[in-house]
């Protein structure tokens, strides 16, 4: 594994997130967070590189190999709570008809995407 992976994994591990959690943090594709941490993906755009970073209150230098810092900037905030993190990857699992049916009876937003923009929405919101 290269630079890149090894940092993201020991980031993530440190704050005891799965891969899951990180990549709604980051608002990037599971599979695609999981090809960067197995080394498979090894030319990440600035823009993914910039999410993640974000995500793990750390840099972008840091990450790619470029400072051994990995101090934290200081605006980096997480407006997604654990446990709705942990609700909506657990909702993403069930079989569509599950969700559905969730859906359906609690009016629930069962795509971790649109969960995740959603709680962002409220949170800037309540924040203005």
């Amino acid at each position: 594994m290269g630079i890149l992976a090894v940092r993201i994994v020991a980031l993530r591990e440190k704050k005891g997130w799965t891969q899951g959690q990180l990549a709604l943090y980051a608002k990037i594709d599971q599979g695609y967070l999981s090809r960067i941490e197995r080394g498979v993906r090894t030319n990440v755009g600035a823009a993914y590189l910039k999410k993640l970073a974000d995500s793990l209150n750390t840099s972008m230098d840091y990450l790619v190999g470029l400072t051994n810092d990995p101090r934290p900037l200081p605006s980096t905030e997480y407006p997604l709570d654990t446990k709705v993190v942990e609700i909506a990857c657990r909702l993403q699992q069930r079989p569509r008809t599950v969700r559905e049916r969730l859906t359906e009876s609690f009016g629930l937003q069962i795509d971790a995407t649109e969960a995740a923009e959603e709680e962002i929405r409220k949170k800037k919101e309540t924040d203005e």
